[in-house]
């Protein structure tokens, strides 16, 4: 398969064939079919010092839109052909600057009924608006909220 990798000791990418990524127990395999570019995968620099196994075949990528083509034995909660959704963990080396990517089934989403590539677009985004809303506000049902200006991730 094709992959965009990054090179911590160059600080470089670059597009390489690369063998499919075989799922774990817990995981599932996917075909990619969009890939959103947030600024936490332009910060790959800083990553080095989280993730010290990194090395020339690391494939960045967090934001993933794709379908599942084959599961890890332990995964019961979905199948071969289902479209998902999820924001990527960067401690780990199969991103979706790829044609495949690994991710943890537990932490996929159902795909929305969106476009792949506006899908693609909004996990992190999500994400850190729900943790703003729920951890930081800690906001409840009986609150009310006026978002002005909100576009964008």
């Amino acid at each position: 398969m094709q992959a965009l990798t990054f090179d911590p000791n160059r600080d470089r990418f670059t597009l390489k064939k690369q063998p499919l990524p075989t799922p774990g127990p817990t995981e599932v395999q996917l075909k990619v079919v969009a890939c959103g570019l947030n600024p936490v995968d332009s910060k790959i620099r800083e990553w080095k010092s989280l993730a010290p196994d990194m090395d020339d075949n690391w494939v960045p990528g967090l934001d993933v839109s794709g379908v599942i083509t084959e599961l890890g034995e332990e995964v019961e909660q979905w199948k071969v052909g289902d479209r998902i959704l999820y924001h990527g963990d960067m401690l780990k080396p199969h991103g979706g600057f790829s044609e495949y990517a690994v991710h943890n089934a537990q932490t996929l989403l159902p795909h929305p009924n969106i476009d792949p590539i506006k899908a693609a677009a909004t996990p992190c985004a999500g994400w850190t608006a729900w943790r703003a809303l729920m951890d930081k506000l800690k906001i409840d049902a009986c609150d009310s909220l006026l978002i002005a200006g909100g576009s964008g991730g």
